[in-house]
């Protein structure tokens, strides 16, 4: 239609069934998650508590991602500005039903270490290091290292990790990582701030690589003018 005329082209009609069912498993762990939850606080049987018995063996990755993300939007909001948790427990059923830590998909296990994360699993911890030390995608490893210092068992993990692989990250990143850990509200020990301050010492000076960057940009400058004066 806007090829020919005004307005905006009609509105497809789109199949939602695989989106749906994603969605209604996601649904159905979070309210596992409750009953596991009261259980261990009324100090009952938490094996009587049974998962959703839904095999995703079959799914697409989208699929899989769209129950994370829809999982993730479900635990988005405690009512006082931070993300809720899962319990230990409904981590570790989904975890060894699904084998999402394994996953060498990354967008799923993004998804899944921000999931265990925010739960503070310490669990997941070395496999987030290993997944945010191998790749440099700001969309992965920003939100990350945000959510484990945001945590209270990965605050302290999050800034040895920074501080001991920043040099395997762009500049930018680096910064923009440096910049989320240092601008942080959360409370931290004095121990964490001093690390916190090497962390913006750093990102104050110069890189190797622009050193040499000049050095290069001034010997090529050099040959080129070298070059121009014998022709002459």
């Amino acid at each position: 239609m806007w090829l020919t005329g005004t307005g905006m082209p009609p509105l497809p009609s789109f199949n939602r069934v695989l989106a749906e069912k994603a969605e209604s498993l996601a649904q159905a762990w979070v309210d596992i998650d409750q009953e596991v939850k009261q259980s261990h606080e009324s100090f009952k049987q938490i094996s009587d508590v049974e998962p959703p018995k839904v095999n995703i063996d079959e799914w697409t990755s989208g699929q899989k991602i769209c129950f994370l993300d829809a999982v993730l939007k479900l635990l988005q909001d405690d009512g006082k500005g931070h993300p809720k948790k899962l319990h230990i427990l409904t981590l570790e059923q989904m975890q060894k039903m699904y084998g999402f830590q394994q996953s060498q998909n990354a967008e799923i296990l993004f998804r899944y270490c921000m999931l265990a994360v925010q739960s503070e699993d310490s669990s997941i911890y070395p496999i987030v290091q290993r997944f945010i030390t191998t790749q440099g995608r700001m969309k992965y490893i920003r939100p990350l290292y945000r959510a484990m210092f945001a945590s209270s068992s990965g605050r302290e993990f999050a800034v040895d990790t920074f501080l001991k692989h920043k040099d395997f990250y762009h500049p930018i990143a680096a910064k923009m990582i440096a910049y989320d850990m240092t601008m942080a509200r959360e409370p931290r020990p004095e121990v964490l701030s001093s690390k916190i301050k090497n962390i913006l010492i750093g990102m104050q000076r110069p890189p190797n690589s622009v050193y040499m960057g000049v050095a290069a940009t001034f010997l090529t400058l050099g040959a080129i003018f070298m070059s121009t004066s014998r022709r002459t």
